[in-house]
């Protein structure tokens, strides 16, 4: 018998009990083939170590109703589930998984998880289009930057270089490079200001948007 196989039957058999109850019970052996192989089990002696799926079954059939006296079963004996079986194998007992499972709506969890998604795929689209925007705004502002760093630069040199000017006239083309090659500064480091904090702003947004779906 595989895996498959032995899962497909136990629950077959669990379908007797409600359908939370058969979830749990699944969900536990599911946990505990995974541990057993992560620990080098095969499938083989994992499912020899599990024993029989019909005694498993009355396993977990007999601790629901023992604590679920009001419960029926038909054609269950509450005295001889054991009766007409084999001796139970060695194997842990049987109790309700570490992480109970939510009492919340799994069709409902689904929708609101869906319902997010929508949303978020609907804000994230005018998002990224800003994002360009901004990209295409930092990269012109920084052009104006280089332009005004660079005018300072190359203009006092060409003038004086292409011009015979006096000694007052270079100074004042001198005095102007500077004044342009300051400002080029000052609107570099505004510049870099702006967009880090532009970016960061849409980056912690994004990091919401993201964490949000995670989490829904």
């Amino acid at each position: 018998m595989t895996r498959n196989q032995w899962f497909a039957e136990l629950s077959r058999l669990l379908s007797v009990l409600p359908k939370e109850e058969a979830a749990k019970a699944r969900d536990y052996y599911n946990e505990l083939y995974a541990d057993k192989q992560e620990a080098g089990a095969s499938e083989e002696e994992i499912l020899r170590e599990f024993g029989r799926p019909y005694d498993v079954s009355r396993e977990i059939i007999s601790a629901f109703l023992q604590e679920n006296p009001g419960y029926s079963i038909p054609d269950y004996d509450r005295g001889t589930g054991y009766a007409k079986t084999e001796a139970k194998k060695e194997r842990p007992p049987y109790s309700p998984p570490s992480r109970p499972a939510s009492s919340k709506n799994t069709s409902s969890d689904d929708g609101n998880r869906v319902l997010w998604i929508i949303l978020c795929i609907i804000f994230a689209i005018p998002v990224g289009c800003l994002y360009i925007a901004m990209a295409a705004l930092a990269f012109g502002l920084w052009c104006g930057v280089f332009a005004l760093i660079a005018s300072g630069v190359i203009v006092p040199i060409v003038s004086i270089v292409t011009e015979p000017l006096s000694a007052g006239a270079i100074l004042s083309v001198l005095g102007i490079g500077l004044i342009l090659v300051a400002v080029g500064i000052f609107f570099g480091t505004l510049v870099e200001f702006i967009v880090k904090y532009m970016f960061k702003g849409v980056n912690t947004f994004l990091t919401f948007l993201k964490k949000s779906i995670a989490g829904a």
